[in-house]
């Protein structure tokens, strides 16, 4: 069987390629550009809507990241994450919650993630323990009865991910190879 020039492994690497430029983009501290070039095409792919998160994070539009992060990670009229997605869209989330000065949901969806070992995930769990420790007193108590508490949670790196850094690693490790391959699609 013969395929189309345009087949699903083809479009797969117009997306790659578009999300490797947006993620230069993002890391020259191109918001608005990357932003731009996301525009184009499917916009619903998971994948343009994880790097339009990130895009907005930087640009400090922090409301809008957290309702773009749960209409992909949280499934409509659920209260869980979609565990199918890849971990670096459930971190973005648990990073826009922070963001949002919501603690409480922040340390929840990081406890209901599974891949505890990933980069991502240690380094939110090290963000979320070092602010705990730092709290007073009495708002230990009021986070510990599960009060949100309006003190701002300091990041020590720049929000979100476009590429998980597991690929990265890989890139760096392997430098001769071609552009890291992004997370599959998720089953309908």
């Amino acid at each position: 069987m013969k395929h189309h020039p345009f087949s699903i492994d083809s479009t797969r690497f117009v997306i790659q390629d578009r999300i490797q430029r947006v993620a230069s983009l993002v890391d020259s501290g191109h918001y608005q550009d990357a932003l731009h070039m996301l525009s184009s095409g499917n916009t619903t792919l998971p994948e343009i809507r994880n790097a339009r998160g990130v895009c907005l994070m930087r640009m400090k539009r922090y409301r809008e990241s957290l309702d773009l992060f749960k209409s992909l990670v949280i499934p409509l009229n659920c209260t869980w994450m979609r565990p199918e997605l890849p971990v670096i869209y459930r971190a973005n989330l648990v990073t826009a919650l922070i963001l949002a000065q919501l603690p409480q949901g922040a340390h929840l969806a990081l406890l209901e993630i599974q891949e505890q070992d990933h980069p991502s995930i240690i380094r939110l769990r090290q963000v979320m323990e070092r602010w705990i420790s730092q709290l007073s007193w009495p708002k230990w108590l009021q986070w510990k009865y599960g009060f949100d508490i309006n003190e701002p949670i300091s990041l020590d790196f720049p929000p979100g991910e476009i590429i998980d850094p597991f690929v990265s690693d890989l890139i760096r490790q392997f430098p001769g190879t071609t552009d890291p391959p992004l997370p599959a699609h998720p089953a309908a």
